[in-house]
């Protein structure tokens, strides 16, 4: 084998490795994007939820005190808020939405090592094999962080998705990646 086939082997190992680390980031910002996406979501519904029971059940006791018409009625009100209540702490919607907030952190945390470990790849700091172990380290941590904080996973939401690539692009839109060690 002369040394021109083995630089070219090195240079096209290199490419790969290059372009394998870049759409693993872009894809560790889409992800980012859509748990952030996702748990904002789950936020406003829980505080709507949250205000709206607040308001009906005050509304109803005061009603009921102030003995406007039909007390049984503003009575029944005022327990299906507090029904409502328990059931909304018994759902797993609270816990998923801290879930969603630690594994959101999480993702940016990774997102910013993982940037950071970019700045060496692309000024050809690394060669492959240590660019494809660093790669292969940033897949099992997305994977572990997202077992821990997920580990039923996140509905598919394809708006959300949506979104979240647009997000990606638009962030990364300005870092064009180069193709030559």
């Amino acid at each position: 084998m002369s040394d021109g086939s083995t630089s070219q082997d090195n240079i096209n190992a290199f490419n790969r490795a290059y372009g394998l680390y870049w759409l693993e980031l872009v894809q560790l910002k889409v992800d980012t994007a859509y748990v952030e996406l996702y748990r904002d979501r789950l936020t406003t519904w829980l505080s709507g939820f949250a205000i709206g029971r607040a308001i009906v059940s005050v509304g109803a006791l005061g009603s009921w005190f102030a003995g406007l018409g039909h007390p049984e009625v503003w009575g029944g009100i005022i327990v299906i808020s507090q029904v409502a209540e328990a059931v909304v702490n018994a759902l797993p919607l609270s816990a998923r939405q801290k879930n969603l907030s630690a594994f959101a952190l999480a993702l940016e945390s990774i997102l910013i090592d993982a940037l950071m470990e970019w700045e060496d790849i692309y000024a050809g700091e690394l060669a492959a094999r240590e660019i494809t172990r660093r790669r292969h380290a940033l897949m099992r941590l997305r994977h572990e962080t997202e077992a821990k904080h997920l580990p039923t996973g996140l509905p598919f939401e394809k708006k959300f998705l949506m979104l979240a690539e647009r997000t990606a692009a638009s962030y990364f839109g300005n870092m064009k990646p180069r193709l030559e060690p």
